[in-house]
């Protein structure tokens, strides 16, 4: 699998770097890192990516479902999202995306790597 350009959603700086991290580990390169759902938007528009890791709750008024919707609707690219709350609820939204994984934070690296080389596929 060639390396990807990955996009991290997340508002937490401290898992931000550690994602960060991880992915360039991985052999990934890191298109861009953001903190708001409205910046997700905007910067991807500047800066593609390949795949979009996305924490589901983010500062500003779009979280990052929302974030998804819209990048998804510009371009079919595979979102995986990160998150501290499985609840029903938030899962049900975010399957009109349809997300390529759905990962419960604290987020594993082992499972980081095989959800980023499943949705490069």
């Amino acid at each position: 699998m060639p390396p990807a350009k990955v996009m991290i959603v997340e508002d937490e700086a401290i898992v931000a770097l550690c994602l960060e991290r991880a992915v360039r580990r991985m052999g990934h390169s890191v298109s861009c890192v953001v903190d708001k759902g409205e910046d997700a938007v905007i910067q991807f528009e500047r800066q593609p990516a390949d795949v979009v890791l996305m924490d589901v709750r983010l500062k500003g008024d779009m979280d990052g479902i929302e974030a998804a919707r819209h990048i998804v609707s510009r371009r079919h690219i595979p979102v995986i999202f990160l998150t501290a709350y499985n609840d029903t609820a938030t899962m049900l939204r975010a399957e009109n995306i349809p997300p390529a994984a759905f990962l419960s934070k604290p987020v594993d690296e082992t499972q980081l790597a095989q959800a980023i080389a499943e949705a490069m596929g």
